[in-house]
């Protein structure tokens, strides 16, 4: 059995590759807050010994976090938030599930020697649990889930943001492709075809926004990507400008990319990570608010919350559009 990694087609649930490291002798692998768990972790246990037959779950969070993995044998999630519904198989040590708040499961399919870990961002709560069907599909209904929606462009000062499409791919691909510019960010497929292929499917799905960052007469300078929606908390990175740029096109961007996050999604944090390497970004980031998080010899990681944002934003007021909308 092998399992396929994929975004759910809940937003507050999906599954996580955890990197594998070891040699001749064996393997290993880490699970650290900051890196590959989006939390601080409070509580850990594991559930072992499942008799055949057996559904376990049949219960929710209101507001806990969690992350699931089978270090042996495997099993099977059944996930409803409400509106969508996902089957999801565990069946290998670097396969993780998360688990936001608000998502119904159940558990099935143990195998005999199946072992589920699972890390949680909180301790054992009985309050927190719902376990009546029918209080959480009520709850669902009202449950404020802001999500990652495309739009098809936002209007700046002296920038826009507009949604990328596959006419777009011959100029992201150049931008990935010069060495300077993207140094600090991963590796992309080459070929225009694959490009093309990745647009149209953007096009199709759901879950991120993927902008072609222009100035007024159209002309493309950059991209910035929103994604990894985690409860509450959203992700943007993708963020490369070309040469030549207005020198306001980086500090606008982000504004923008805030602006529409924090005032029209509803989110009220980012997180990100930044290449230890990258001062010039990280920097920038920490005159925004961000705060760091934790960081390996490779990355930072990184949250800024609504809160801070809206701290330093009237420092940039001169920059912001007249219709800037990110309010208490």
């Amino acid at each position: 059995m092998q399992s396929t990694l994929h975004q759910t087609a809940l937003p507050n649930a999906r599954t996580v590759q955890f990197d594998i490291k070891g040699d001749t002798r064996g393997s290993l692998i880490a699970l650290e807050h900051g890196a590959n768990v989006p939390f601080p972790v409070a509580r850990a246990y594991y559930i072992f010994g499942t008799a055949d037959g057996v559904r376990r779950g049949f219960h929710a969070h209101a507001d806990l976090e969690q992350i699931a993995v089978c270090v042996q044998g495997h099993c099977k999630f059944f996930l409803d938030d409400g509106t969508h519904t996902e089957e999801v198989t565990l069946d290998r040590p670097d396969l993780g599930l998360y688990l936001g708040p608000m998502i119904w499961r159940e558990m099935f399919d143990f195998s005999e020697d199946c072992v589920l870990l699972v890390l949680a961002s909180k301790m054992y709560d009985p309050a927190d649990y719902i376990r009546d069907r029918a209080e959480f599909d009520a709850l669902a209904k009202a449950f404020d889930r802001p999500v990652i929606l495309r739009k098809p462009e936002i209007i700046g000062r002296s920038i826009n943001l507009r949604d990328a499409a596959v006419r777009d791919a011959a100029f992201i691909l150049a931008l990935r492709s010069n060495e300077r510019l993207s140094k600090h960010l991963s590796k992309t497929n080459s070929d225009l075809a694959a490009q093309e292929a990745w647009l149209e499917a953007y096009q199709q799905g759901a879950g991120q926004a993927y902008f072609i960052i222009e100035d007024k007469a159209g002309k493309p300078l950059g991209t910035v990507r929103l994604y990894d929606r985690q409860g509450d908390s959203f992700c943007w990175g993708s963020w490369i400008l070309r040469e030549g740029s207005p020198q306001n096109a980086a500090v606008e961007s982000a504004l923008l990319v805030y602006e529409y996050a924090f005032g029209e999604l509803g989110f009220a944090q980012a997180h990100f990570d930044v290449r230890q390497a990258n001062t010039q970004v990280w920097k920038f980031h920490e005159r925004f608010g961000a705060r760091l998080q934790s960081e390996t010899e490779l990355d930072r990681f990184y949250i800024l919350p609504k809160t801070n944002y809206l701290q330093v934003r009237e420092r940039y007021a001169k920059y912001l559009p007249l219709t800037a909308r990110a309010t208490q």
